[in-house]
């Protein structure tokens, strides 16, 4: 196979790339999220948001105001935005991974979103709904967020510390 001319080529950035897979990654979880889908926010704090610096804290947030900024701060150095592609803060990444790193405190879990069917061409819109998790799943995912905290049938190839807010 030949490769195109430079000149016929269409180069994609980094700044590109990373803002595209971010918008897909975030956008179908956070309309659920942002919609009040299937979840009681346990926690949520009424009235308007706080704000640290330049970065905003919705009410409701698993992580620590503090500690929310400073992942907005982290996500914005690593996917800034530019004139072709929205940055992480336009994106609301910090949000997608605070509600991700908190998904426990619901019932079912946010990790795995329903279907088949989207709603995007009319019908049902499946993605909405959460899926509940089997005993496995459950396990390795809270291992994965939470850690082992010294459950055995957490630790079964060794102690993992927690990923999750602290």
């Amino acid at each position: 196979m030949r490769a195109a001319p430079p000149d016929q080529a269409r180069a994609t950035t980094r700044r590109a790339f990373l803002g595209g897979a971010l918008v897909l990654v975030c956008a179908a979880p956070l309309g659920a999220s942002v919609a009040g889908a299937s979840c009681a926010e346990d926690g949520a704090e009424p009235g308007r948001p706080a704000r640290i610096g330049p970065w905003e804290i919705p009410p409701g947030t698993t992580l620590s105001p503090e500690r929310y900024a400073l992942l907005c701060a982290l996500l914005d150095a690593l996917v800034p935005c530019d004139e072709s592609s929205p940055g992480a803060t336009e994106a609301h990444a910090a949000w997608y991974v605070d509600q991700f790193l908190g998904a426990f405190r619901c019932d079912p879990p946010r990790i795995f979103a329903g279907g088949p069917y989207s709603g995007r061409h009319g019908g049902r819109h499946d993605f909405v709904e959460l899926q509940p998790l089997t005993r496995v799943e459950a396990i390795r995912w809270r291992t994965f967020i939470e850690g082992s905290q010294g459950i055995p049938e957490r630790e079964w190839a060794g102690p993992v510390a927690r990923q999750g807010p602290r």
